[in-house]
């Protein structure tokens, strides 16, 4: 069939068409490569089974959980400011039958980041081989921007790491993120939520790898009463326990004096040895604050 000039001249104009869009497209993508996209990151070979509690899982029989085949656990600290009634007695409790242990914060992002902060530090005391990086679990946005979100959590990161040396953890979901923060400018490792399927999807290019997958809220593991979020590390045991052993130390003598001064609600000119009486009668209603402001100011 011959084609007539006009409509020769009609496809040639669509083709145009076609090429500036695709090449808006990739400029685009040029423009801004940190858009955020999910990608499915497969476990690099073997996992390690763990789980994640708080309060709602009650009174834990943590001999029961080392003997089903459970190799770490990580218990909440509080929700913000709010402690979690159930954190002392399962940090030690992890400890005391061999399991790896790491601790959590849920980030209120409508509550003061250094409060938050200084209260999980504060309350954990000093990490140590056995122990996980400190974690915070991001996956509220108190209505706040992305910006102020990335520029909070960041504050959070910035500060633990000043704390105790170690590269924190951040939990969330990749919807969530590239929905709701969509930015990082910090470096951390990430325990990612993803449940039913066979492989996580990680918020890319913010991360390109996981360390702890959560799979489920809904597991069932023995000596945990009802359901418990189960979760895999991406490695070996051996790997685990390496990545678990990284050095940890305190503030130099200045940085935790301030540290404590503010938890206690005391001023920036407070003497030692006010300080150090006012963390010991603290120490009556929360043990942490008189350890780590007694034994290292």
């Amino acid at each position: 069939m011959m084609i007539r000039p006009h409509q020769e001249t009609s496809r040639v104009a669509v083709s145009m068409i076609g090429v500036k869009l695709w090449t808006v497209l990739l400029l685009v993508f040029a423009l801004f490569p940190q858009a955020g996209r999910a990608d499915i990151i497969p476990p690099h070979g073997a996992t390690t089974p763990g789980i994640d509690v708080s309060h709602y899982q009650g009174t834990i029989n943590w001999s029961a959980v080392a003997a089903a085949g459970q190799k770490f656990a990580i218990a909440k600290v509080s929700d913000g400011t709010f402690l979690d009634s159930d954190f002392m007695q399962n940090w030690h409790g992890i400890a005391s039958v061999g399991l790896i242990r790491g601790a959590y914060q849920f980030f209120e992002p409508d509550e003061d980041v250094n409060t938050q902060a200084t209260l999980f530090l504060s309350t954990v005391g000093a990490f140590g081989p056995g122990d996980l990086p400190p974690v915070l679990d991001v996956e509220i946005t108190g209505g706040l921007s992305s910006a102020v979100l990335d520029a909070e959590i960041g504050q959070w990161v910035s500060d633990v790491h000043a704390a105790t040396s170690l590269n924190p953890i951040i939990y969330t979901a990749a919807g969530f993120w590239n929905g709701s923060v969509g930015a990082s400018s910090f470096s951390t490792d990430l325990w990612v939520a993803n449940y039913g399927v066979s492989a996580p999807d990680v918020p890319t290019p913010y991360w390109s790898d996981w360390q702890i997958w959560q799979y489920t809220d809904v597991g069932s593991i023995s000596g945990v009463s009802g359901e418990v979020d189960a979760d895999k590390f991406n490695g070996s045991l051996a790997s685990l326990e390496a990545y678990a052993s990284q050095s940890a130390s305190v503030p130099e003598p200045r940085t935790l004096f301030l540290m404590c001064a503010a938890l206690l609600g005391l001023g920036r000119f407070t003497s030692a040895a006010r300080l150090r009486a006012s963390a010991k009668n603290r120490s009556r209603v929360n043990p942490p604050v008189f350890k780590i402001c007694m034994r290292r100011v």
